[in-house]
């Protein structure tokens, strides 16, 4: 990696990342209950299959939610060439 960091994020950073990254956070992120989260957290599925799992992952591209366990994400990432994608804190409270 050189010094400027990993090409993939800088070049990503050129785009919409910072709304994007805001959009996951404020609708499916913060909260100011335990209970709002829960809730926010059951609304947070599988574009793909509809699951709920813990590892469900947000592009950070177009903000597609996609599980990882079914190679969702992977298959989202290799056809719209999204390379960047996240797990938001949220997603870990449901069992």
């Amino acid at each position: 990696m050189s010094p400027a960091g990993c090409p993939h994020v800088n070049s990503f950073k050129v785009d919409n990342w910072k709304q994007n990254l805001r959009l996951i956070y404020q609708c499916f992120v913060w909260s100011g209950s335990a209970e709002t989260r829960k809730r926010k957290a059951k609304s947070c599925i599988c574009h793909m299959c509809g699951a709920h799992l813990n590892r469900l992952h947000s592009c950070l591209y177009c903000v597609f939610f996609a599980c990882f366990s079914k190679k969702h994400i992977h298959e989202h990432a290799k056809s719209k060439r999204h390379n960047l994608a996240l797990v938001p804190p949220l997603m870990r409270i449901l069992p």
